[in-house]
């Protein structure tokens, strides 16, 4: 079972915990909610992303996110901890979405990221 958190803030930073292993259903439902903020955003959102025991994301998920990554409410995106799979899941998020998945050792090095000039 996989489960999400988000939580803004009033520097416009999303941050999103993932926790566990998701089927499509809880992915795709994690995507709806995020979407929801990039559509009422008022200028592009920042994601600061936290794994919990996160395991490998469904396929169709992975494609639905690169398609997200291109919302224009989108800006980039940190993340806390190294790439999972060697890359390779979030390399096709990027390369649908045309963004990058930028890796940080802590939370504060991620959050500095975000807040600097794009």
């Amino acid at each position: 079972m996989g489960t999400h958190l988000l939580l803004t803030d009033s520097d416009n930073i999303l941050t999103l915990h993932l926790d566990g292993q998701f089927c499509n259903s809880e992915f795709h439902a994690m995507l709806t909610d995020v979407r929801s903020h990039f559509d009422r955003a008022s200028a592009p959102m920042r994601i600061l992303l936290v794994r919990h025991n996160f395991g490998f994301p469904p396929t169709d998920a992975q494609i639905e996110t690169g398609k997200l990554l291109r919302h224009p409410g989108f800006g980039k995106i940190a993340v806390v901890g190294q790439p999972l799979f060697g890359g390779a899941v979030t390399d096709v998020m990027s390369a649908l979405g045309g963004k990058r998945f930028q890796y940080f050792d802590t939370p504060e090095d991620a959050r500095a990221f975000l807040l600097a000039a794009a």
